[in-house]
């Protein structure tokens, strides 16, 4: 059995309302799907489960009230999904969290020029715009052993200003 509670939602939420709930007992829940939608006094959000498996117990309703770390729902695990590592969704104190990537190519949008070279790069998330120095994960959009191309979309990034698509600036192989 795990349990599914909510996540940090952005500086200074500490509570939000459930507008939708998209699960119910008897469903099969994935990691990354969404299964509440929340309004906060700054917008609306899906939010994504960092559990997987069979839901046997559902907690809350449309129309509550809800803080950070309240248990929502509770899974049964199987082995299927039981080795599966929660997705961490709040990057606040992450913000330089790497993507290792075999490169085969490499662009820098910064100033200071990168070689082109081979071997083991780091991905290091972006500048995301002015006063931006946090965000949320929605979506993380590669995985370990996907081909990355230059300037494809690795995340999808929620801000206290926007939803953003973060892209690549290599190319090559993920490997960690």
């Amino acid at each position: 059995m795990k349990e599914f509670k909510i996540p940090e939602l952005g500086e200074n939420i500490s509570s939000a309302t459930i507008t939708k709930v998209l699960l119910k007992v008897g469903d099969i829940v994935e990691l990354d799907q969404a299964v509440l939608e929340l309004e906060t006094d700054k917008a609306t959000i899906d939010v994504p489960s960092d559990v997987a498996g069979k839901v046997s117990e559902v907690k809350v309703n449309e129309g509550d009230s809800v803080t950070i770390g309240q248990v929502i729902f509770i899974v049964e695990v199987d082995e299927k999904t039981a080795n599966i590592p929660p997705v961490e969704v709040p990057i606040a104190a992450k913000i330089s969290e790497k993507v290792v990537v075999a490169t085969t190519e490499n662009k820098n949008a910064g100033a200071t020029e990168v070689p082109n070279t081979a071997g083991e790069q780091e991905f290091l998330l972006p500048e995301l715009g002015e006063n931006i120095v946090s965000a949320t994960v929605i979506k993380v959009l590669i995985a370990v052993g996907d081909t990355l191309e230059l300037d494809q979309a690795v995340l999808e990034l929620e801000t206290d200003k926007a939803t953003i698509e973060v892209p690549s600036t290599m190319s090559g192989k993920v490997t960690a």
